[in-house]
């Protein structure tokens, strides 16, 4: 337990540098925004562009643990044969991963928060009211949250793929992998769209009128609604099947470490 509690706060030091870009980075963005919000007299500006800075965590893990990986160039031949398992090596990237995500989250929801209260006037017309526009943002989050680490196991699970096949094929290992790729999600695409698919997803189901709050623009003839989606309801066993999906990549790559590229 020692030595992954070390592990972990190795990891978090390896990240300072990141997120410290990061938020620089989202410091700049805001900074720019704020400008303009003030130039053109326009608070939708701030208030959008914030909304989009949330929506583009979905990338966060994956960026993430892009960057972390490669500062282990150096030492990684130490770091894939360590002492711990090589679930115990990606389950500290990814714990630390979360963390700092959380954190960059929280400063871009705060700024969504802030620049939304000068929008009550705009944000009433719309037809959504306060608990509306909170219970929609916690909804945006948690799927951004949701679809981060699902694209970030995804990525995980082909690295540790193409080190595998590194072994053996070297640079050749590209020949495979791109294939193999292509292949993966062309098959989870088609799967992911069939009749039975649907059968054995669609259950739990959950109308979205009880946690979407539809946004209304207009009256009358003119009226525009946005629902947040086109399907009457969400199913609770889509959301069971994407987290087993995450959970058997996340296995399968750890396997692949302890297996496959530490022997």
């Amino acid at each position: 337990m020692n030595a992954w509690s070390g592990l972990v706060k190795k990891e978090f030091r390896l990240g300072l540098t990141g997120i410290y870009w990061s938020i620089t980075a989202m410091l700049l963005v805001y900074g720019l925004l704020t400008f303009l919000t003030w130039k053109f007299d326009e608070g939708t500006i701030l208030f959008a562009g914030s909304f989009v800075i949330v929506i583009l965590h979905t990338f966060y893990m994956p960026a993430y643990l892009v960057v972390s990986i490669y500062m282990e160039k150096d030492r990684m031949h130490m770091w894939l044969h360590s002492l711990q398992s090589g679930y115990s090596l990606l389950l500290a990237k990814f714990l630390t991963g979360l963390a700092y995500m959380f954190l960059s989250l929280l400063l871009a929801s705060l700024v969504v928060i802030y620049s939304g209260t000068s929008l009550t006037n705009i944000i009433a017309e719309a037809g959504l009211s306060t608990k509306g526009l909170f219970v929609n943002g916690i909804n945006v989050v948690i799927h951004v949250i949701g679809l981060s680490l699902y694209y970030a196991v995804w990525g995980v699970f082909f690295w540790t793929i193409s080190l595998s096949l590194k072994k053996y094929l070297g640079k050749l290992q590209w020949l495979v992998l791109i294939p193999l790729i292509i292949i993966g999600f062309v098959s989870m695409f088609k799967w992911e769209s069939s009749s039975l698919f649907s059968k054995l997803t669609n259950w739990g189901a959950i109308p979205l009128d009880e946690f979407i709050y539809p946004i209304v623009f207009g009256k009358g003839i003119g009226e525009i609604t946005i629902e947040g989606s086109i399907a009457n309801a969400v199913y609770i066993g889509t959301y069971v099947y994407y987290a087993f999906i995450m959970l058997i990549l996340f296995f399968i790559a750890g396997w692949i470490i302890d297996r496959k590229v530490e022997v």
